[in-house]
C-alpha cells in the first residue's frame, strides 16, 4: 500500500517538474492546479506513512480481559492483588 502511494505521489511530483498543466486547455488553470497537485502529494506521502506505520508491529502494552482473568486465576489465594 505505500508503494503505492509513493508510486503515485511521484506522478504528481512528475506533473509539476515537467509542466504538464502549463500548456493546453488547463493552461489558465496552472496555478491552482500546482497547488491542488503539492496538496494531492503531501496527503500521498501522509498515506504511505500510515500504512507503513500501520504494518509495524509493537509490543501489547494493554492487557486483554483474558490475560488479566488468566493472571488473576494463576495467583488465586491473592486474587485481590491483581492488577488491571
Amino acid at each position: 500500500m505505500a508503494a503505492w502511494c509513493l508510486g503515485f505521489a511521484a506522478v504528481n511530483i512528475a506533473f509539476q517538474v515537467t509542466g504538464r498543466f502549463a500548456s493546453g486547455p488547463y493552461a489558465e488553470l496552472a496555478a491552482g492546479l500546482a497547488v491542488m497537485d503539492w496538496i494531492v502529494v503531501g496527503l500521498k506521502l501522509l498515506g504511505a506513512a500510515v500504512a507503513v506505520l500501520a504494518a509495524y508491529s509493537r509490543p501489547a502494552t494493554v492487557m486483554t480481559l483474558t490475560q488479566v482473568a488468566q493472571s488473576c486465576l494463576a495467583n488465586f489465594p491473592t486474587w485481590w492483588r491483581c492488577q488491571l
